[in-house]
């Protein structure tokens, strides 16, 4: 497993669940190569919400915004998630009508 790998699986741990503990990032964490991976592996914006919980507790050793990559990490979130939540919101709600129109719960 590379280090990015493994980082990006902590960043997913702490995302997911809020118990997890948190421990210091490594001092030579490539950003870009966990960005890619994350970016790769559909995960990013629960990635984000890892770095989030690190960051706000003071346990971030290399913050991204010296590596350039908190700006694009941002943006891909916003397009990829944010923008089509609307579309997946009337997606739902369409397929909701048409089970209860069929009688599935």
């Amino acid at each position: 497993m590379t280090p990015a790998s493994s980082f990006l699986l902590q960043l997913l741990r702490l995302g997911i669940h809020p118990e997890t503990e948190l421990t210091p990032t490594p001092p030579d964490v490539d950003w870009e190569a966990v960005s890619e991976l994350a970016s790769e592996q559909k995960v990013k914006a629960i990635a984000w919400d890892g770095y989030e919980r690190l960051y706000e507790a003071g346990m971030v050793t290399v913050d991204m915004d010296k590596k350039m990559v908190k700006g694009p990490w941002l943006a891909t979130i916003y397009e990829s998630y944010e923008r089509r939540y609307p579309v997946y919101r009337e997606a739902i709600g369409h397929l909701a009508s048409f089970f209860a129109q069929h009688g599935i719960r």
